[in-house]
């Protein structure tokens, strides 16, 4: 279940310190095939060469590629999308969390881990986010990202201020129940938590 990948990064966050979770490194370096399986398909195909040179290029084949029906293709396409430190890759990862099949979001969420343990990187998420909203402000999944991301910064005040955005304009988004069930955890507020995780698994229920 998916919330239960919001509650293992919970884990991964706390014990950051760590050395096998701190020195953790992407497991496809560049260079390194990024299509698994029998997977034939032509974009994953020509941004596969791309992501072999490094080239950005590659991002909007492998954000077309998310949008295939084959469970294979779209885990091809995040695994590539995590190879770059760019801004434009964290919508798609994002979105990615909410995609049907485990492994794609499983692997959505280890990227996201990786790109925004890095201080500076978390910053440039917020303003990609912050900008994205100017244009879109009642975007209840770009407010439920910022809140992701303020999660990972440990910025739990931060993340339920935008979380309860999220909320107040799509309160049915059981994703945004989980997190902020986690990030008041967090944050020492145990009976708010508790109550946020009843609602949420009141709307699981429900779907």
């Amino acid at each position: 279940m998916k919330h239960l990948l919001l509650l293992s990064l919970a884990v991964l966050i706390s014990a950051a310190s760590c050395a096998d979770i701190g020195a953790r490194k992407n497991p496809y370096p560049i260079g390194t095939p990024v299509v698994t399986g029998d997977s034939e398909d032509p974009i994953i195909r020509a941004a596969e060469a791309l992501v072999d040179l490094n080239d950005t290029r590659a991002i909007e084949l492998l954000i077309q590629a998310l949008k295939n029906k084959d469970p294979q293709v779209r885990l091809s396409a995040v695994l590539a999308l995590g190879h770059f430190n760019d801004t434009r890759v964290l919508r798609p990862l994002f979105q990615a969390l909410n995609d049907e099949n485990q492994e794609v979001y499983n692997h959505a969420g280890y990227a996201l881990y990786d790109m925004l343990k890095d201080e500076d990187a978390s910053e440039r998420a917020i303003q990609a986010l912050d900008r994205a909203l100017e244009i879109e402000p009642k975007a209840y999944d770009i407010w439920y990202d910022k809140g992701y991301v303020f999660y990972y910064q440990k910025k739990y005040d931060e993340a339920i201020q935008a979380l309860d955005k999220a909320i107040e304009i799509n309160p049915e988004f059981t994703d945004s129940w989980y997190l902020k069930s986690a990030a008041l955890k967090e944050a020492g507020r145990i009976e708010e938590s508790d109550a946020a995780y009843a609602k949420a698994e009141e709307l699981s229920a429900q779907a």
